[in-house]
């Protein structure tokens, strides 16, 4: 899929929910490759209201809409409707989540969709870990980056993993094989 054309002769300045290595950060590089300036922000209202306001010179905004697991994401829905953005693309990609960081962990950090997504599995092969909620799964593989902690995973990408230098355990821990989530690339509508 071809990215979104740039307006102007820079390279795009793309927000995303963050931090780097989350899934909105894997479908802004699928989108708009390597050459971006990569905004990564806290949720997705910071994020449309990024592009929406051209904060930072935001150009695009990345954020996911839906999930094959989960549905609809209805505070993401009710921004694109409330604020002046546009969509200029729909991107679905794979959603593979891993379990990073200890084998055999008795507290695992994620978000809440993430342990929803791999539920069985997660009774099958941890049964008696704590699944403890974090911001996103980046922001969990994150932690494990800054604690010696060797009873503590998180699930996540294995791009987050790669990024914050952990090891994966297991990888296609969801319970639906085919999980995806369906991003949207947006734009400020132009003033009237």
């Amino acid at each position: 899929m071809k990215p979104p054309p740039n307006t102007s002769s820079d390279k795009p300045r793309v927000a995303f929910l963050g931090p780097v290595g989350s899934f909105s950060h894997q479908a802004a590089i699928a989108i708009f490759g390597e050459k971006m300036d990569q905004h990564p922000l806290a949720n997705p209202r910071e994020v449309i209201h990024a592009v929406a306001e051209r904060r930072c010179e935001v150009t695009h905004a990345v954020v996911p809409i839906e999930n094959a697991v989960c549905g609809r994401i209805d505070e993401v829905a009710d921004l694109i409707e409330q604020l002046p953005v546009a969509v200029m693309q729909r991107h679905p990609i794979p959603v593979e989540l891993c379990l990073i960081g200890a084998p055999t962990p008795r507290r695992i950090h994620s978000k809440r969709e993430v342990f929803k997504q791999c539920k069985s599995w997660l009774r099958r092969h941890h049964p008696d870990a704590d699944c403890i909620e974090a911001p996103s799964s980046s922001a969990a593989v994150a932690m494990l980056a800054v604690t010696d902690d060797e009873e503590t995973a998180a699930i996540g990408s294995a791009l987050a993993a790669q990024l914050y230098e952990q090891t994966v355990i297991a990888t296609g821990i969801a319970d639906v094989p085919d999980n995806r989530t369906e991003f949207v690339v947006l734009v400020a509508k132009p003033s009237p």
